[in-house]
Order: C-alpha cells, then sequence, then structure tokens
C-alpha cells in the first residue's frame, strides 16, 4: 500500500460499557480528521505525520508524477464506527433492504445502534453528520472527478 491513513486505536470507558479495548473511529477525538483525510485524498503528497489520522504517502516509482487519488478503501469497524455493536438478527449482515422494524423491544434500536456505534461521547457535534459531509467531499476530486469509495466489512 503506497498510500494509507491509519485511524488511532484506544482504549477507553464508553458510555455504560465500561473500558472498552481497541476502539477507533475516524474523527471519534479530533474533529481535524475529517479535514485531514480530506486534504490527503486531495493532495497525498502534503501530509506530515499527525496524532490524530495518521495519513501517509510511500515513496514509489512514479509517485513524484502526484496522480490524482482515484479509489478510497474505508474498514468499516473502529474506523467509520467507534466500535461495533450488531442486532442479532442475520439478515443485518446479509440484506441491504433489512428493516429495523423487525428488532425486538428488547434488542438494540436504530437509534441505539447509531448512537453507540457512531456518535463519540469524545467530541461535540454529530459525528455521523461530519462523516457523511466528509464522504461526500471525497467522492470527487477538486475539479469534479469522481472517486470510488469501498469499505469493507
Amino acid at each position: 500500500v503506497l498510500r494509507y491513513c491509519k485511524v488511532a486505536r484506544y482504549d477507553a470507558r464508553y458510555r455504560s460499557f465500561g473500558l472498552m479495548k481497541n476502539m477507533g473511529g475516524l474523527g471519534a477525538h479530533s474533529d481535524e480528521d475529517y479535514d485531514t483525510l480530506i486534504a490527503f485524498v486531495n493532495n497525498p503528497s502534503i501530509c506530515q505525520e499527525t496524532l490524530q489520522l495518521h495519513c501517509v504517502e510511500r515513496y514509489f516509482a512514479e509517485s513524484r508524477q502526484k496522480r490524482p487519488v482515484t479509489l478510497v478503501v474505508f474498514d468499516f469497524d473502529e474506523t467509520l464506527t467507534l466500535a461495533t455493536f450488531l442486532p442479532e438478527d442475520a439478515k443485518f449482515a446479509e440484506d441491504l433492504e433489512w428493516d429495523p422494524g423487525v428488532l425486538k423491544e428488547n434488542e438494540w434500536s436504530m437509534a441505539d445502534l447509531l448512537m453507540y456505534n457512531f456518535e463519540s461521547p469524545f467530541v461535540k457535534g454529530n459525528r455521523l453528520e461530519r462523516l457523511r459531509q466528509m464522504l461526500k467531499e471525497i467522492s470527487c476530486d477538486p475539479d469534479g472527478l469522481r472517486r470510488t469509495l469501498t469499505i469493507l466489512t
């Protein structure tokens, strides 16, 4: 991998769960992560090491040509999410048309899944909205050319 960003991992007391190990999440501790990723995707050669999101462009034979980024790949677990909590319904992981209405009363609600998986108690604001904005912004380069965004699960 010649260009990459690594989301910081950390252990933290998380909501009512107590200490959770190996948490992550783009923007979980710093709003600067979104701007750093956008800047990196738009111009990888300018990125310096940071204490939040770590972006790197390794040297390769054609790196001086500064070719644009056309593919951005994310890991879902603890990159887009802070932690990963899933309903017990097996169809959740298999069916893109999965209906949250099938959740039982004693299971996670849709609001719970969004809050616990995506919203950070460590920074102010709506993290899920910031992720949406950032994904929309990096989906095209500064000249308007579409990029491919991929999420690995």
